[in-house]
């Protein structure tokens, strides 16, 4: 009989863990700057979207928010794309907060396609639940390794999904650690290389996993920083992020 480890990794070898990669998939989408002058990308993190009851906003890292504006500023001619569709976070701007490592953007019902970029918006009861300490938690996100260049301003978003569990749950923080010693190969693609720096998954979304008799799930956090030296995944918990997209402090 199998133990309930062999059995868990079997679950995520099969079905069950390619569709918990392709819902995280559904809720993040890349934003990304550039010059056109110099017809290449310049920086780029991770959006979503949440719908509270007050209007559909998106959620990023401020880091990436400032990393951004810095851009902008040494060079005015640099814009920004969720994806395929423009985007001036300037002027979309919510709230923003460089302790809390939060930016959110105001948008309207059906300024981005459909299903073209993010599949959908998140929304139901607020704030969530935080996540339990040592459960389940995945992400899908675009870091930078995985991204390719293939035109002029074109690029290929290689996804790059984590289930992991919570090391530690704080009041703001979530951190998970990549165990090597339970990675499972999901995709075949291989492990990821020790140390492998995953710039510009600031900003995914985190998501609890949720096990009851039906799978479900809720937003645990958002991707803020990744330890490369000790491979430590770093998010700031939601409850902050009030309904209207303004930020409590």
């Amino acid at each position: 009989m199998a133990t309930p480890k062999e059995h868990g990794i079997a679950l995520l070898m099969g079905p069950y863990g390619r569709e918990i990669g392709n819902l995280a998939s559904n809720y993040t989408a890349p934003l990304f700057w550039f010059s056109p002058a110099l017809n290449s990308q310049i920086g780029h993190g991770c959006i979503f979207l949440l719908d509270l009851g007050h209007g559909i906003f998106g959620v990023t890292a401020n880091h990436v928010y400032e990393a951004y504006l810095e851009r902008r500023k040494a060079d005015p001619r640099v814009r920004c794309k969720i994806g395929d569709c423009s985007f001036v976070p300037e002027k979309r701007l919510i709230d923003c907060d460089r302790t809390l490592d939060i930016a959110t953007f105001r948008f309207e019902v059906g300024e981005i396609p459909e299903g073209k970029i993010i599949h959908q918006a998140l929304s139901g009861k607020w704030p969530p639940r935080p996540p339990d300490l040592n459960r389940g938690l995945f992400f899908a996100g675009y870091p930078r390794a995985h991204r390719k260049v293939v035109g002029e301003q074109q690029i290929e978003w290689g996804t790059y999904v984590g289930i992991l569990t919570a090391t530690s749950v704080s009041q703001r923080d979530v951190t998970c650690q990549f165990r090597r010693e339970e990675m499972v190969d999901m995709f075949g693609t291989g492990e990821p290389p020790q140390g492998q720096w995953l710039g510009g998954l600031s900003g995914t979304p985190l998501w609890t996993l949720v096990q009851t008799t039906v799978f479900s799930w809720r937003l645990a956090g958002i991707v803020c920083e990744f330890n490369t030296e000790y491979e430590l995944l770093l998010a700031r918990r939601p409850d902050v992020i009030l309904s209207n997209g303004k930020l409590a402090r």
